[in-house]
């Protein structure tokens, strides 16, 4: 669960809980959701001081290896083995 949340952290450069943040953003899970099922949505929770220097495809499969860790039933999660696989794969495809 907990690498899932670490994961948005990275991809957004916000906290887990931001009590300084509206009330609608406060919470960095919540915030995302509304964010993910379009591309163009997508990049407004990418951290802004990254610039536009990422690529959008990489970040985006990243998001989808973080939904993954925050499946509600444990069971269903990747194992961490899994996680480093996927993320390796994505650093291998955005290197190419």
């Amino acid at each position: 669960w907990s690498y899932g949340v670490f994961l948005y952290e990275l991809i957004t450069g916000r906290k887990p809980i931001d009590k300084n943040r509206p009330r609608s953003e406060q919470r960095l899970i919540e915030w995302v959701r509304p964010y993910l099922s379009d591309i163009k949505k997508f990049e407004h929770i990418i951290d802004p001081r990254l610039g536009k220097n990422y690529p959008l495809k990489s970040i985006h499969k990243l998001s989808v290896i973080a939904n993954r860790c925050l499946v509600r039933q444990p069971k269903s999660r990747p194992k961490m083995s899994d996680v480093l696989e996927m993320i390796n794969n994505i650093i291998g495809a955005s290197t190419d």
